[in-house]
């Protein structure tokens, strides 16, 4: 909630500049087949919230859908996402996999208005978690202590 109160406080300089590098991104996104093909890895776009143009900003979603198009950029958010939906039948099984579960989604969260998604913090987390949803997968009902992933305990 907090997050959420101070990503969209409109008196903030860096929220104004990611307001206006969206309707930079309605722009650019609204022209050339870009909504469905999208602009390329890579590619620029004039940024109105810095005054020139961008190859990223810090809104990192509408970065993926840009530069991938709709089809495949809804694809590749759906893979973020989808470690979440594999660990969610197993997240009751230990009080690790729920704080594990909340923290995963508060860092997509976050990476959504930071440019830590497509890096490789974002991908390191993305990882880890895989390795954690396979993990859990082997756990029995009444391991309540941690998993042990390469021989390390995490709880």
């Amino acid at each position: 909630m907090v997050t959420y109160l101070l990503a969209t406080q409109e008196n903030e300089d860096s929220n104004e500049v990611k307001y206006e590098n969206y309707e930079s991104y309605i722009d650019d996104m609204s022209e050339k087949g870009h909504l469905i093909w999208g602009a390329g890895v890579g590619s620029e776009f004039y940024a109105k919230g810095r005054g020139y143009k961008l190859s990223y900003s810090e809104l990192s979603y509408l970065d993926i859908l840009r530069m991938y198009g709709i089809p495949v950029g809804l694809y590749l958010i759906y893979l973020f996402f989808a470690p979440y939906f594999g660990l969610w039948k197993y997240q009751n099984r230990s009080i690790f996999l729920k704080r594990f579960c909340l923290g995963y989604v508060l860092f997509l969260i976050l990476s959504g208005t930071n440019p830590l998604l497509l890096g490789s913090i974002g991908l390191t987390a993305l990882s880890m978690f895989m390795v954690i949803v396979n993990k859990a997968g082997d756990m029995g009902e009444g391991e309540e202590d941690g998993l042990i992933v390469d021989h390390c305990l995490l709880r």
